[in-house]
């Protein structure tokens, strides 16, 4: 047994974490059953109710909460959450913050833009003549706004072999 396991069995109405141990076993954060009692507490410290309110969970949550040991196996949100809940399909761009890098690829891009398709109900290349920039940013595509810059750019990418007119 750890040395902070005996401790907090002692102290048990301290009600102490074991991660917030300085030492804590060599691979602790790979168990499942370990990000599993870490989610609880930060659902319960946090107020996350329900499966959405975990799009509010941070960087700075895992630090705080968890350890920095933690955030080196998942540095961000979307990498724990899929760890704990992995038949939930997580949306990147409903968090506050994602790496603006993530935004660069095309397979993420496409990702988003067929969500954003079925969410303003784009069946058809020219359905794109009705979408502005505005309704991309309003949709939590700040980021994909800033690399393309127009409407055009987009579309071109998720209908590549239309042959748009430029607007």
């Amino acid at each position: 047994r750890f040395q902070f396991q005996i401790i907090i069995k002692i102290f048990q109405n301290l009600n102490l974490l074991e991660w917030k141990f300085q030492k804590i076993p060599w691979r602790y954060w790979e168990k499942k059953s370990n990000l599993l009692l870490l989610a609880k507490y930060i659902s319960k410290k946090h107020n996350f109710r329900n499966i959405r309110d975990w799009y509010k969970l941070t960087w700075q949550i895992l630090v705080n909460d968890g350890s920095h040991q933690l955030v080196k196996i998942y540095p961000d949100g979307i990498s724990f959450l899929k760890k704990i809940y992995p038949n939930y399909d997580w949306q990147p761009w409903f968090f506050d913050r994602i790496t603006g890098r993530i935004w660069r690829t095309k397979k993420f891009q496409l990702k988003y833009l067929n969500w954003f398709a079925k969410k303003k109900k784009i069946k058809k290349a020219n359905d794109w003549y009705k979408i502005e920039l505005f309704d991309l940013k309003n949709l939590y595509a700040r980021s994909l706004t800033r690399y393309h810059k127009t409407v055009y750019r987009i579309a071109k990418i998720h209908y590549p072999k239309f042959k748009f007119l430029a607007w």
